[in-house]
Formats: C-alpha cells, structure tokens, sequence
C-alpha cells in the first residue's frame, strides 16, 4: 500500500514538471528580419601599427616564416575594400526581452602570441572556451567592471571551460583581455543580455573574399525599428536607427571618423617585457605600414 502510494506521487510529481515552462521559455523572440552592411571609416586611415613580437624568442619564431609584420589588430584599414572597418562590434541597442545564452561555447584563441578573435561577442552565462594553440606559457587575464575578474595561467597548449558562475554572466560592454607574459596581447569581449550583434569582418575570417571585409549581419531580429550601434578600439561608437519588416533584408552603410573616436581607447604604448631575462622596456607602438592593411 505504501509502495503504491509512493508510485502514485512519483507519478503526479512528474506531470507537475512537465506542465512546468522549460528554461528555453524565457528566451526572447526572433523573427526573419535581417539587418546587414559595412562600417567604413571617412577620411585618411593614416597607417597600421606594428606588434613587436620579437622580444620573446617564441613568439618572434612562429612569424618568422612568413616574413611579414604583425599588424595591431586596432589600427588596420582596408583601403582597397573603400576603407573598411574590421573588428568593429556591432548590436542592436534597444531589446528589452530576455534571451538565453546559446548552447554553443564562445571561443578565444592564443595563436602565434596574438589573440584571435581580436573582438568578440557573447550572451550573458554563454559558456566561454579559452584555448591556446601555442607550445609556449601564457596566461589570459580579463578586466571586466560588472563582472567577476579572473586571471588564468596556461603553461601549455590545450582548452580551459568557463561557465556557470565561472563566466561573464552580466551584460557589459568593451571588458578587456590582456596576457600579462605578453604585454602586447589583448582582446575585447562585449558580453549582450541578447544575440543580436555580429564583428565587422577581417582578413583572419574573411574566408577568401575580401569584398566581405568590414560587412556584418545581424540575423533573426523581430520586425520593428532598431538603434543600430558600432564600436570601434580607436573609432569610438556610432549610431544610426534602421527599421525592417518581417522577411526583409535592410542593407546599411555605417560611417565612422576619427571625430568620433573621443569615446574610444586612447593610444595604447605597450610595454614589451623579455621572458628569458625579465627585463621591461617600453617601445611606442610603430606607425610602419602593416601589408594586410593595404591589400
């Protein structure tokens, strides 16, 4: 009789949580609008700066073979693609539902002492991926304001998970990641409380085409008008509102100028340290011609 009753409740508590909303619930809702364009930038882009990799030995072999100069990711211009912007964040400032973090990890890779993505995106509580594709120690070190700082080493190649409570689990724009054996090395993380936000393309992910460079896509928004909103390192933010209708594609030019960049980073000087020895010395970031910036 006992068991008979203990069978019944397992059974009642059951359909009680299937009649409970799942979590997916709470995600907010999409449509079939598309917002898509470039960010381009008005005027001289003036010239690329250069990463001094060499005062670390390993860092300076893994470009060596190529020959060419590693570009501040920052300062680079597509003059032959009408002044494209890459790395330029772009969202939708003005969505008020709640989204869930998608199942698929955000990704930062350490690779050739250079962080790649050098911009990222990602949903506030999205598991985050920290890998490193380099034979050589580094450590990865963000500097958030509403989230929880963290600072990792990574003495060899492999793959760190941060989630739950581990992540960024509150939306916050620009948090920076630096590697402090590598003073050059450093990223920005904007974390969204949605996934409506695309970086404009550069030549690490323009897969061939360099007509995609500076272009970004902002998929599965809901009809209605938007603020649309780009930030830029150095550029600073711009703003301009789009509307779009349902099954509608609207292609927008976004327009940047150095006039704008008084909300941007200032100028970094980066402090380039010797591992072997643990000297410091400081150099200005060059202002040499980077032959990405031109192509």
């Amino acid at each position: 009789m006992i068991a008979k009753r203990f069978l019944l409740g397992v059974v009642a508590a059951g359909l009680v949580l299937a009649l409970l909303p799942r979590s997916a619930a709470a995600d907010g809702p999409k449509g079939t609008a598309v917002i898509k364009g470039k960010v381009v930038l008005e005027g001289d882009p003036g010239k690329t700066g250069v990463i001094p990799v060499n005062k670390d030995q390993f860092c300076q072999n893994a470009h060596a073979k190529t020959k060419k100069k590693v570009p501040d990711q920052g300062t680079i211009i597509y003059k032959g693609q009408g002044n494209a912007v890459p790395y330029a964040f772009v969202y939708v400032k003005n969505i008020k539902d709640r989204y869930d973090p998608p199942k698929d990890a955000a990704l930062i890779d350490q690779k050739g002492c250079v962080y790649y993505p050098h911009v990222f995106g990602m949903v506030a509580g999205q598991e985050l991926h920290i890998k490193s594709s380099d034979p050589t120690a580094h450590n990865i070190h963000a500097l958030p304001k509403k989230n929880s700082e963290f600072n990792i080493s990574q003495p060899k190649m492999g793959v760190l998970q941060r989630k739950g409570a581990q992540t960024f689990t509150r939306p916050e724009m620009a948090i920076k990641i630096k590697c402090d054996v590598h003073p050059w090395m450093n990223a920005w993380c904007h974390v969204m409380p949605h996934p409506f936000f695309d970086v404009t393309v550069s030549h690490e992910s323009d897969g061939g085409d360099k007509s995609k460079r500076g272009c970004f896509e902002i998929k599965e928004l809901p009809a209605g008008e938007y603020e649309i909103v780009a930030w830029h390192e150095k550029l600073g933010t711009v703003s301009q509102k789009v509307k779009v209708g349902d099954g509608e594609t609207k292609e927008i030019e976004v327009k940047m100028s150095k006039k704008s960049a008084s909300a941007a980073q200032p100028s970094r000087t980066i402090l380039a340290s010797s591992v072997q020895s643990g000297d410091a010395s400081s150099d200005t970031m060059g202002d040499e011609k980077a032959a990405v910036a031109s192509e």
